[in-house]
């Protein structure tokens, strides 16, 4: 198996890139939707936002998403789990008085991972309050069992991520 590490090319601009896991939870917990890409049909790339919800597990990252029973998305994710995602946050448009040097400030979070579905009740329902805790800030939001077992609730194994931004000057 090929180290997601050999896949992904170096940052070009290393002078925005995001280092230390608290800037990079940061952007985490300021994002709300997650766009995942995956192997689709004919080689093209499949894409779909999602609302998501975030923890560290032993020093590595973890995404929960949640879904329908039954769809595209678990089509693809059955036939391969493998994934690149995309976050981002603090948009800020620059504007110059050259238009043409107009840009947007940012920040994101880039990289890739394994999607598995998850099948134990325990997990299910701490992925789903993951889900909540992203949007609500509450810790442990009561769900009904029928909501918890209307749904598919998805496991992101984060292989690598980078973060970056784009500062409000120096846009090269």
């Amino acid at each position: 198996m090929l180290d997601a590490k050999q896949i992904l090319p170096p940052l070009r601009r290393k002078d925005r890139e995001i280092t230390g896991d608290a800037a990079i939870e940061n952007i985490l917990d300021r994002c709300d939707v997650c766009r995942i890409a995956l192997n689709g049909l004919e080689g093209y790339p499949y894409i779909v936002p999602l609302n998501f919800g975030w923890e560290k597990k032993d020093g590595a990252y973890v995404f929960y998403f949640h879904c329908a029973k039954a769809g595209t998305k678990l089509d693809l994710l059955r036939a391969d789990g493998r994934c690149a995602f995309e976050l981002d946050a603090g948009h800020k448009l620059l504007w110059a008085e050259d238009p043409a040097e107009t840009g947007m400030a940012y920040e994101s979070v880039c990289g890739l991972g394994r999607i598995t579905e998850v099948l134990s009740p325990e997990e299910k329902l701490r992925g789903l309050r993951r889900l909540l805790y992203q949007y609500t800030g509450e810790e442990e939001t009561p769900l009904k069992e029928n909501t918890v077992n209307g749904v598919t609730v998805l496991r992101m194994e984060v292989l690598e991520l980078r973060a970056k931004k784009c500062p409000e000057t120096g846009l090269a």
